[in-house]
């Protein structure tokens, strides 16, 4: 009897049984582009995790030393040069002030740094909400060297690769756009997005509506104009998602040897400094007594 009656009705309402059919199935394609999107976000975050997990450490460790020094290293030191009673440069008794203060106020500034982390997070994810404000922080970011290129290429990758799979699976551009558009929302490039799926819905071409998207590079904006113009556009996409994916780990891997070595050298630094404040007065004047 369900056969039947769902026979019947496609033969009563053919076009509507189509529409119904075509948005259950635009509605699946979205659920599957979007969970494929999530996955390769998760992967390239990964990547990147893994990449800057080393320097990471390396700065913990740092800020580690620092503050076991400052806690056990400098209140022991204190002891001695009151004994000496010699006169202190100024940078050793700086270290000996904030030495002291810190073995007594450890515990509230502790509680400062991480309440003042939460606050300042919170208010920077309500401040992003203004367009205004993710305007800045994107010109802020793409500003950078390298690590602004690296911020629009990780960008272009996600959002050409979602784009690419809404239109290898049938969608129509504007739809493709508008799934896109949803999936990364909360991106700083939404705003271009919107412009963009604005811009083909109104009726303009792809061309100029590309021309407005900073995340899309020169010369990926060049090969897209062309391919939509030769109905290759989703081929295109594919292509160049695969090509700056390469290029993006290439970047991140010279970002890396840049940083790795950086990292150490201002711990190597700061270490020094901080043992030669506190030593050298000591043993000056010890060969002052002698």
């Amino acid at each position: 009897d369900r056969v039947g009656g769902l026979a019947l009705v496609v033969l009563i309402f053919p076009s509507r049984t189509k529409s119904c059919i075509s948005v259950r199935r635009q509605g699946f394609v979205w659920n599957f582009c979007g969970a494929a999107c999530q996955k390769q976000q998760n992967k390239t975050k990964q990547m990147l995790f893994s990449a800057l997990c080393y320097p990471a450490v390396l700065l913990v460790l740092m800020l580690f030393a620092f503050c076991a020094m400052l806690l056990f290293v400098v209140p022991a030191v204190v002891t001695t040069y009151r004994n000496v009673q010699a006169e202190l440069p100024q940078s050793t008794q700086w270290l000996l002030y904030a030495g002291d203060w810190l073995s007594a106020h450890w515990p509230m500034l502790l509680i400062a740094v991480i309440l003042s982390l939460i606050v300042c997070g919170i208010g920077f994810i309500k401040l992003l909400e203004k367009s205004s404000v993710r305007n800045g922080v994107k010109r802020m970011l793409c500003a950078l060297p390298l690590i602004g290129t690296l911020y629009q290429q990780y960008w272009f990758i996600q959002i050409s690769q979602g784009l690419s799979l809404m239109l290898n699976s049938g969608m129509l551009l504007v739809n493709g756009l508008h799934a896109v558009t949803h999936i990364y929302r909360r991106s700083l490039f939404a705003d271009e997005l919107h412009l963009l799926t604005d811009a083909i819905s109104t009726g303009h071409p792809w061309a100029y509506g590309i021309e407005q998207c900073t995340f899309v590079p020169k010369l990926a904006r060049q090969m897209l104009v062309l391919s939509e113009q030769t109905g290759t556009l989703p081929k295109a996409l594919s292509q160049l998602n695969l090509y700056y994916q390469q290029q993006f780990q290439q970047k991140v891997q010279l970002l890396m040897s840049i940083l790795e070595p950086c990292v150490i050298i201002v711990l190597g630094l700061g270490i020094l400094a901080m043992a030669g404040s506190l030593f050298l007065p000591l043993v000056q004047s010890y060969q002052y007594l002698l």
